[in-house]
């Protein structure tokens, strides 16, 4: 009988690490927009990286279920309130 406790494959592991490169991805994207003045600085970037990550996936998961991409594009519309507006005052350096 085989040990349940131990991986079938690799195949969960490379997934994982496939997730966690994106929430990288979103983190250092959204620490360079607080840097940048594009975010304010008092942002929980780590929760709104959490909840981007969490819904990317989901949108990919819908989309392999054949969702419509207009229903996506509009999730991806919602989406985007979460991202705070750039503070008043703070104007991007070219």
């Amino acid at each position: 009988m085989r040990d349940r406790r131990r991986p079938v494959c690799n195949a969960h592991d490379a997934l994982k690490t496939l997730r966690e490169e994106g929430k990288d991805c979103f983190l250092q994207r959204l620490k360079k927009g607080v840097k940048d003045g594009d975010l304010p600085p008092e942002i929980d970037i780590n929760i709104l990286v959490s909840t981007l990550n969490t819904l990317f996936h989901g949108m990919s998961i819908q989309a392999r279920d054949g969702v419509e991409q207009s229903e996506l594009e509009n999730v991806a519309a919602s989406a985007m309130s979460l991202i705070p507006a750039k503070p008043s005052g703070n104007k991007r350096k070219a």
